[in-house]
Parts: structure tokens; sequence; C-alpha cells
């Protein structure tokens, strides 16, 4: 996403057709691109299908729903829920995402906080970044190997962001879906934390059941007693 110089001069040019003086037009000729929050959250979210050392988003979500290690999986995502709750509900307060959505959300993309992400960089949704440029909340960005199908699989190198603790790992992922205009719909349904991850997941995961994935985590560990 870039402004070029040749598209100021296009509109300087024009100005002065219609009798405009240069003076009245502080345009930053000198600049060859504006980078803004939005082009630091472009593309963001991995893709379903994109490796990280070995981890997908897919078989994350997929081994957080796995309980077959009994009491151990419950001891890790009690845990997991109680350290997860303050950030959870100040993100709430701040940008009107559920708590319940926050946690549940957290909870598949990171294991239950034990994805190397979370572990390595406090990064819990799996955020990317640009080199160099982390956003507002994150204090860097972590290079990974990766390996992406599109359809054909090749290794490459992916940065991600680095965060100093969950609760701003939690604050980035307020707001980025706060600020970000295709979840804005479901903020219609902050009262709704069912509703409004299913509006959430249209854009998020490209797995249909995504959602409902998130609903059950929610519904199993009354995730809903924390919107309050």
């Amino acid at each position: 996403m870039s402004v070029r110089n040749s598209t100021g001069a296009t509109l300087i040019a024009l100005a002065l057709l219609l009798g405009a003086a240069p003076a009245a037009m502080a345009l930053p000729l000198s600049a060859t691109a504006v980078v803004t929050v939005a082009d630091e959250d472009e593309n963001v979210v991995p893709a379903d299908n994109e490796e990280i050392e070995g981890e997908s988003p897919a078989a994350l979500r997929d081994a957080a729903l796995n309980e077959a290690d009994g009491f151990a999986v419950a001891s890790v995502q009690s845990e997991f829920i109680k350290s997860a709750v303050p950030g959870a509900k100040a993100n709430q307060k701040a940008t009107k995402v559920p708590a319940s959505v926050a946690i549940g959300q957290a909870a598949l993309e990171s294991n239950w906080g034990r994805s190397k992400l979370a572990k390595n960089d406090r990064n819990y949704f799996g955020f990317k970044c640009s080199k160099g440029k982390p956003g507002p909340i994150a204090t860097g960005c972590h290079k990974y190997t990766t390996k992406e199908c599109t359809p054909k699989c090749h290794t490459t190198t992916a940065y991600f962001r680095v965060y100093k603790s969950f609760a701003d790992s939690l604050r980035d992922y307020g707001r980025l879906l706060s600020t970000s205009k295709v979840y804005q719909p479901a903020f219609k349904y902050t009262g709704d934390p069912d509703r409004f991850i299913k509006e959430v997941g249209k854009h998020y995961a490209t797995d249909p059941q995504y959602a409902a994935k998130v609903i059950s985590v929610m519904k199993k560990h009354n995730l809903y007693q924390y919107n309050k």
C-alpha cells in the first residue's frame, strides 16, 4: 500500500488548472509511502494451512479441543483462564469485545497457551507483523520458518509479533477487531457473545466450524460469566 510521487504531482497539476495556489496544498511530495496502523494490520492473521515451525492454526485449534489428557489438561485450562481474565475484562471495557470471546479465541489459537508463539513471544493469537513494524502495542517481530501451501507447499520465513504480556496480546487483538472494517458487523452484538463470534468468524478463519469451536469452549468453561 503506497502513495507515489506521481500521484501527488498529478493532484498538484490538476489543482493549478483549477486555480489553486501551490502554498495551499501541503502534500508530502518527498514521501514514497504512507504507513498506517491499517497497513501494519493487513493480513495479520495467518492462514489456516500455514505452518509455523510445524504448528498450524488449524492443528492448534484441534489440539485445544482434544481433552484426552484428562486432569492434566483441565489443570492447564484452569490456569490459562485465570491468567486471561484480567486482560480480557480490561479489553472488553476498552473495546467492547466480549471477554468470553477473547478468552475462547485465545485458548483455541494458542492451544491453551502451549503454542510456540505463546510460549516464546506471549503472542496468543498468532498475529503476524511486517519486519520492523509490529504496530502500536507489540514490542517487536520474531522471525520463524513457516510452510505455506498455496496450493503447492513451500518453506519460507515470516515475522510474528512479540508482546510483553498476555494482557498486551489481548489488547492488540481487541484493537484489531475494533478498528478493522471487516469485523464491524460483530459490534452490533456485543451483548450476544455467540452471535459476535459468528460474525468475527466469517473473516477470521476459513474453517466453517470456527465459530462453533469457540462457542464450545465458551460453553464448556462457562466463559460467559466474565462478561459481567
